[in-house]
């Protein structure tokens, strides 16, 4: 959930154009697990209020990724929200992330 001082960022009009080009970018997958469910653009550099107005930040395609929800807990987090090693397919099921 977007915290207090990024609300703003995320109900723009130019953040939803960005938000469905990196979709695009992506192919509609995470870009770690290959997932396809409840996926969410992730800021590597992550929105703190003293970067907030730091553009190649906030809209820089470089600072931006695909992540599946699961993908995405990790990177903040720093744990799995499920077993390493495996994932949700497209039908929500768990099933082992096969090397590609």
């Amino acid at each position: 959930m977007a915290r207090e001082f990024a609300k703003h960022i995320y109900k723009s009009q130019k953040w939803k154009k960005l938000r469905k080009y990196i979709y695009e970018k992506y192919h509609g997958c995470c870009a770690k697990c290959g997932g396809v469910k409840n996926l969410q653009v992730h800021h590597k550099i992550w929105l703190t209020p003293s970067n907030i107005n730091d553009m190649d930040i906030v809209y820089g395609e470089d600072n931006l990724i695909l992540l599946c929800h699961d993908c995405h807990a990790l990177e903040h987090l720093k744990k799995p929200s499920i077993e390493e090693g495996f994932r949700f397919n497209e039908f929500g099921e768990l099933e082992p992330i096969q090397e590609k």
